[in-house]
């Protein structure tokens, strides 16, 4: 709201601030700045024209000043999932309590580098890229200009080694499903399918290879692999695909919950009986796996430990005390709830032996 009551599309200005309260533009920045060499008085009469004119000084330009800009870009895809916006809002409210702002630039699938340099453009203290992989030319870029960057997602592997800038923070994806998929198999389950991400990002191909491990292990081999699309929205049709084959799996490793809560709608639709008839297990442990529509066995991915790792490394990165690149796996745990049997073996048995699941 302008003057007079009247909407204004200009913005105030220091210089405005300054003639309100009658003094110099410079001692109006210093008010807003470090407050050295200004008096009592004049840091009321300033304060209070700012109040009445509805002044807020520019944060990115004191910044740029005094080379300390507090703002940090998260680089992300599409919301894919209600775990990556709990990822988002644990992530910004941590970076909030330690005074540092979040520039969020979205990056679509094909967009290249281009959404890496446009952080760039705005000096940040650091970025944490949640969407995709690093083309080696942004790293030298990030490089030159010493920004750390976070990679949320997917590890430093593949030509990255080497840059001092770069971190990496992950679930541990395989070991996850890997200690899902022994407990469908001791519970008898012997055609067990993985249901996937189909832009395949690193950790879904991790998640299903430890799907594969634990099956090979147990002389198994994956029944089938579905892809779902979120893209298209197919993802219902695609799992009533898988579960309508012959034979159709008796047990489902979802790359994450929302698959599984597909999963259980198409088990729902086709009237098989869950877990009697179709065990399910998910990744990440919403809050809503636990509703007693889901009752979801899952893999626990605590993301408020994942926002405060890169948190507390983009910390450290700015102490200037740390060097050394570091590629940090977040541990998870298996929650077994009303979707998959229970069992009465207390050690998994060997392939082969006699099952007992209640």
């Amino acid at each position: 709201m302008g003057r007079g009551g009247v909407w204004s599309l200009s913005r105030v200005t220091i210089r405005d601030v300054a003639r309100r309260a009658g003094v110099s533009a410079s001692a109006v920045s210093r008010v807003f700045g470090d407050g050295q060499g200004v008096t009592e008085a004049t840091r009321d009469r300033v304060q209070a024209a700012a109040d009445q004119l509805g002044y807020r000084p520019n944060a990115l330009a004191r910044g740029l000043i005094h080379s300390s800009i507090d703002l940090v870009a998260v680089v992300i895809g599409r919301m894919r999932s209600a775990f990556d916006s709990r990822f988002l809002e644990e992530l910004t409210r941590g970076l909030a309590a330690h005074g540092l702002r979040t520039l969020l630039i979205p990056a679509d699938e094909g967009a290249g580098d281009a959404p890496l340099l446009t952080a760039l453009d705005w000096q940040v203290a650091a970025t944490v890229v949640a969407a995709g992989t690093l083309p080696k030319t942004t790293i030298d870029s990030y490089a030159r200009f010493g920004i750390p960057l976070i990679m949320a997602g997917s590890s430093t592997v593949g030509g990255l080694e080497g840059a001092p800038e770069i971190d990496s923070v992950m679930s541990q994806n395989a070991e996850g499903t890997r200690a899902a998929t022994d407990l469908l198999v001791r519970s008898g389950c012997r055609r067990v399918a993985y249901f996937g991400l189909s832009h395949r990002p690193q950790s879904d191909q991790e998640r299903e290879a430890g799907v594969r491990a634990a099956l090979e292990g147990a002389g198994l081999s994956l029944d089938a692999l579905a892809l779902a699309d979120s893209h298209a929205g197919t993802e219902l049709d695609q799992a009533m695909d898988l579960l309508g084959a012959f034979p159709a799996p008796d047990g489902v490793v979802c790359a994450t919950d929302s698959l599984a809560f597909v999963v259980i709608e198409a088990a729902r639709r086709l009237c098989l009986r869950v877990p009697q008839d179709l065990s399910i297990v998910g990744f990440d442990d919403l809050p809503q796996s636990s509703w007693s529509v889901f009752d979801l066995t899952t893999l626990r991915y605590p993301v408020e430990d994942l926002a405060a790792w890169i948190v507390a490394r983009i910390l450290e990165r700015r102490s200037g005390t740390v060097v050394t690149p570091v590629s940090h796996r977040i541990p998870i745990r298996l929650i077994p709830r009303g979707t998959t049997r229970s069992l009465k073996w207390v050690a998994p048995p060997s392939p082969g032996q006699a099952f007992s699941p209640e």
